[in-house]
C-alpha cells in the first residue's frame, strides 16, 4: 500500500530503517523513497553519465527541460540553455540520437535524455519545476534551503532551483567506485573535466578536425578552453607534428638542391674538378659561381625546364631550396640565414599546422639538408652580412617572368 499512496500523493510515509531503534527515521523514509523517486545520491552518476554521452558541460546539463519532441523514434529535440559569462544566456536546439534498440539506449546521449525523463516523471509531478531534474530531499535539512519547495511539494524539489552550484561529491564517488590516477592516487573528477576527455575523444576520431569535432561550441572556445591545456591533446598533437614533419623531410630529400661545400667550389674554380660531375656545362658553371644565375637564395641550372610544372618555371622562390636544378654555394648563406629567421618568425605567427603545410619541407631542407653542409665558422661570417629580411609573401609564389 505504501508505494500506491507515494505514486498518487508524492507522500513518503514515516519508516524506521532496521539498523538499531535511537537511528533516526530519515534513513528509513529514505530507502522507501527511492524505490519511486530519485534522490540526492542518484544526482552526480547521472550528470557523470550524461556528460560522457553529451558532452555538455555541467550548467547545462543541470538546466535540460522536460519538453522535448521524439523524431521518427530516432533521435529526440531538446533546447538547450547555454550560459555564458558576461553575456545573455543563448539557446540552442539539438538533436540526440536515441539508439535503434533497448540495448543502445544508455550508450547515447538522447537515450540517456529519455531514461533521466522517464526517471524523474513521478517526482516532477510534485516538486513542478521547469526542469527535467527532481528528487526526493526529504522535509528536514537547515531552514532555507528549498525548505519552502520541501514543506509545499512533500519533500520533493527541483536541486537545482536554488543553485547550479550545489555540491556533487564527485570525488568522493569516484573513491568509492575505485577510480584511480595513473600514479594511483585517487582521480580528480569535475564535469568539465569529463567534458574535456569528450571533446579530446571526439577530437582525435576525426583526425585533429576541429570543424568536424566540434560540437557543443565554436572552435576556438574548444581548442582554447579545453583542448590546448590538456596534457593528452598536447602529447598527442606533438605526435601528429613529428609524424608530418617527418612526411615532409622524407618529400624534402626525394627533391634536394646541389651544395658546394667551400673545398668542392674552389675545386671547381681552380679545375682539380670539372662540371660534367655535377651533370652540367662548363658554361653554366661559370655563370652560377658568378652569381649570373642567381635567385634569391641559390643559383638555377635549368629555369627552362623546372621539375614541379611543364616548361619553364613558375613555382615558389622557396621552392628553389628543394629542386634539384638548384645550386647553392658559401656566397649564398647570408640569404639563407636570412631565410632562416624569416621562417622562425612566421612560425610564431601562424598556426602550427598551417606552418608546416605552407613551410614545414622549405624548414626542414634548409636545416637539414642545406646549411649543415657549411662550417659554424661560415655560417658565422655569412651571418655578418646577411640582409636585413627576406619578405616571405614575395618569396611565396610564382615570380619569374
Amino acid at each position: 500500500m505504501h508505494l500506491d499512496e507515494m505514486d498518487r500523493t508524492g507522500r513518503v510515509p514515516l519508516a524506521r530503517s532496521t539498523d538499531q531503534l535511537w537511528q533516526n527515521v530519515m534513513k528509513g523514509r529514505l530507502t522507501m523513497a527511492r524505490r519511486l523517486f530519485l534522490t540526492d545520491p542518484d544526482i552526480t552518476p547521472l550528470l557523470v553519465l550524461g556528460a560522457c554521452l553529451t558532452g555538455r558541460n555541467g550548467e547545462t546539463l543541470k538546466e535540460l527541460p522536460p519538453t522535448h519532441r521524439l523524431v521518427e523514434d530516432r533521435a529526440v529535440a531538446i533546447t538547450l540553455t547555454k550560459r555564458r559569462r558576461g553575456k545573455s544566456d543563448t539557446r540552442e536546439t539539438v538533436y540526440w540520437e536515441t539508439g535503434g534498440s533497448d540495448s543502445r539506449r544508455l550508450h547515447t546521449p538522447g537515450g540517456f535524455y529519455l531514461l533521466l525523463h522517464q526517471l524523474t516523471d513521478r517526482g516532477r509531478r510534485f516538486s513542478d519545476g521547469n526542469r527535467i531534474w527532481s528528487i526526493w530531499a526529504g522535509l528536514s535539512g537547515a531552514r532555507g534551503y528549498n525548505w519552502d519547495s520541501k514543506d509545499v511539494n512533500f519533500g520533493h524539489v527541483d536541486p537545482f532551483a536554488s543553485s547550479l552550484a550545489r555540491v556533487l561529491n564527485l570525488s568522493e564517488w569516484g573513491t568509492r567506485h575505485g577510480l584511480t590516477s595513473d600514479d594511483g592516487k585517487p582521480l580528480k573528477i569535475t564535469i568539465n573535466r569529463i567534458k574535456t576527455t569528450v571533446e579530446v575523444r571526439t577530437t582525435k576520431a576525426m583526425g585533429g578536425h576541429l570543424p568536424s569535432a566540434s560540437r557543443t561550441n565554436t572552435l576556438d572556445v574548444s581548442f582554447q578552453h579545453y583542448l590546448q591545456g590538456d596534457p593528452v591533446v598536447r602529447a598527442w598533437a606533438e605526435e601528429i607534428m613529428t609524424t608530418a614533419l617527418e612526411q615532409a623531410e622524407s618529400t624534402a630529400r626525394q627533391f634536394k638542391p646541389r651544395v658546394l661545400d667551400t673545398a668542392t667550389e674552389q675545386a671547381l674554380r681552380d679545375g682539380t674538378r670539372t662540371a660534367d660531375t655535377l651533370g652540367i656545362t662548363p658554361k653554366a658553371l661559370s655563370e652560377a659561381l658568378d652569381g649570373k644565375r642567381d635567385t634569391l637564395a641559390n643559383a638555377c641550372m635549368d629555369i627552362e625546364h623546372g621539375p614541379f610544372d611543364q616548361g619553364r618555371c613558375g613555382v615558389s622562390f622557396l621552392t628553389c631550396l628543394r629542386c634539384p636544378n638548384a645550386l647553392i654555394t658559401e656566397h649564398h648563406l647570408p640569404a639563407l640565414l636570412a631565410l632562416v629567421e624569416e621562417l622562425e618568425h612566421a612560425r610564431q605567427q601562424m598556426p602550427l599546422d598551417a606552418w608546416v603545410t605552407e613551410h614545414g619541407r622549405t624548414w626542414l631542407a634548409l636545416t637539414r639538408l642545406i646549411l649543415p653542409q657549411f662550417t659554424d665558422a661560415e655560417r658565422a661570417k655569412a651571418a655578418k652580412s646577411k640582409p636585413a629580411e627576406l619578405v616571405l609573401d614575395l618569396l611565396d609564389g610564382p615570380k619569374e617572368s
